[in-house]
């Protein structure tokens, strides 16, 4: 860290440096960090470890705290809760959380958010939405837009709804 800080004037070139080495590194290590960065930046709160393992996927051979404390120090760390035995990634400054933001691109946008579906559909165990990701969207069939029109995509329970 002395050596990134020493070669790098300001704080903005120092992450950006770090970014660059991230993302210059083995594929699959790249996009683990890259996506752990992206979605601690797009939660509105600290996220819990558990919950960020889920809505990236890792896979177990991956530890989120040795990729926390070895790679992503500059941006990320763990605050061990110790009394509920739990663990928060959080930023550990604004400005970092701000960097990664405007590292994000519209592609990450959508990634994250399907990401997040996939996690919320498998919790509350929604057949119709893993059914949809299955097979692409129909787009010759009329979707309701607004007004008393209803929606034939069913939610979970298979009812359609209306949309107001």
């Amino acid at each position: 860290m002395d050596e990134l800080v020493r070669t790098t004037p300001s704080l903005y070139s120092m992450y950006e440096k770090s970014f660059n080495d991230i993302c210059s590194s083995r594929k699959t290590d790249a996009d683990h960090c890259r996506r752990v960065l992206f979605s601690a930046a797009l939660a509105y709160r600290p996220l819990l470890e558990t919950e960020l393992v889920a809505i990236i996927d890792l896979p177990p051979e991956v530890d989120l705290t040795i990729l926390i404390d070895k790679v992503l120090y500059l941006y990320l760390e763990l605050d061990v809760d110790e009394s509920r035995s739990v663990s928060m990634v959080r930023f550990v400054h604004v400005f970092a959380r701000e960097f990664i933001l405007g590292k994000l691109g519209a592609n990450d946008h959508s990634m994250l958010m399907k990401d997040c579906l996939d996690v919320l559909a498998n919790a509350f165990d929604c057949k119709h939405y893993k059914q949809q990701r299955a097979n692409p969207v129909d787009k010759s069939k009329p979707y309701g837009l607004c007004g008393d029109r209803v929606d034939q995509t069913p939610l979970c329970n298979d009812q359609p709804r209306c949309r107001n």
